[in-house]
């Protein structure tokens, strides 16, 4: 079997400092308070990873190193998590663990707000793991992909605020060969790892460096409710599925992952499609970020075109 690149260490190297010219637009973030500024962050209370999918079946290696691969074994989620938060540039000291559930993170109450432990920090960060699908063949493995979910917290005087929440999906590098079991062991932690990249590459980077990851955004104004609006992309995406490798349709955020794929598999699993649905107004706005690392593959126009016909005529 090819050996698992471990994760955000060799992530992070094929992400050569960026060649492209200009500024480099920020994403749109899922939700982000504000008043809230990346800037304001000093160090960050990191509790263990959760794992809050539905099923479970699949192990994770969250807080445990998971079974050897082919020169090494294979490292916990917390300590890619935490050393890829420290790259680029937010030191991060140790709290208690968290209980949560997956409705928790989707909608925080004030009452779980308060049972959050920020240790000496006023600033706590919530990692998890929402939904894993792993799978191989004698062939390898076949469109491995995790979808995550990151919280920031603040800690004020007057309770406990949510100021950033963002979802995002990781696919493996490598197409794994050999033993299916250890195919499925790689691509587990490859797909999580990869997942915390293309999360956290919507933090503000702070590092020395220039920012390595490059970003597309477009935001386009579609007529009427985005609840029809919802519908009718949810609908497009279900039918063409060969054109779109869908990761995640989420309802309660109206929250679209995925990827421009070939044959049912993504063209490159570092370019993860972000597609959120915001109302504005009377109408609906679509708002799309697009991390990248080595080509820019869009056609969200065509997009937008698909999914304002089938809505219902104003």
């Amino acid at each position: 079997m090819r050996k698992i690149f471990l994760g955000l260490m060799f992530a992070t190297l094929l992400w050569a400092p960026c060649a492209y010219c200009g500024k480099i637009p920020d994403p749109l973030p899922l939700f982000m308070d504000p008043d809230f500024r990346f800037s304001q962050v000093d160090s960050i209370c990191l509790p263990p990873a959760l794992d809050v999918r539905a099923d479970k079946t699949r192990p994770l290696y969250l807080t445990e190193r998971g079974p050897s691969t082919d020169f090494a074994h294979i490292q916990p989620t917390d300590k890619s998590l935490n050393g890829y938060l420290i790259s680029i540039g937010y030191p991060t000291v140790q709290c208690s663990p968290v209980s949560a559930t997956a409705s928790d993170l989707a909608a925080p109450s004030e009452a779980w707000m308060s049972t959050l432990d920020f240790g000496q920090s006023r600033w706590l960060f919530i990692f998890a793991v929402e939904d894993l699908h792993v799978a191989a063949s004698w062939l390898g493995g076949e469109g491995s992909y995790a979808v995550v979910s990151g919280l920031l917290f603040e800690k004020r005087a007057s309770g406990v605020k949510l100021v950033w929440r963002e979802r995002a999906a990781g696919a493996p590098w490598d197409t794994m060969l050999g033993r299916k079991e250890k195919v499925l062991e790689a691509e587990t932690a490859q797909s999580v790892d990869n997942s915390i990249v293309e999360l956290l590459a919507k933090f503000e980077w702070r590092a020395k460096k220039r920012r390595q990851v490059a970003f597309a955004v477009d935001e386009q104004e579609l007529p009427g409710s985005c609840e029809a609006a919802w519908s009718a992309l949810k609908d497009f995406m279900n039918e063409h599925r060969k054109k779109y490798v869908v990761f995640s349709l989420d309802d309660s955020d109206r929250l679209a992952l995925y990827a421009r794929g070939i044959g049912g598999m993504p063209m490159s699993p570092m370019n993860e499609d972000h597609l959120a649905l915001k109302p504005k107004g009377n109408a609906c706005a679509m708002e799309v970020t697009q991390s990248f690392p080595l080509k820019r593959s869009d056609d969200w126009d065509d997009l937008a075109k698909q999914v304002r016909a089938a809505l219902p005529r104003q």
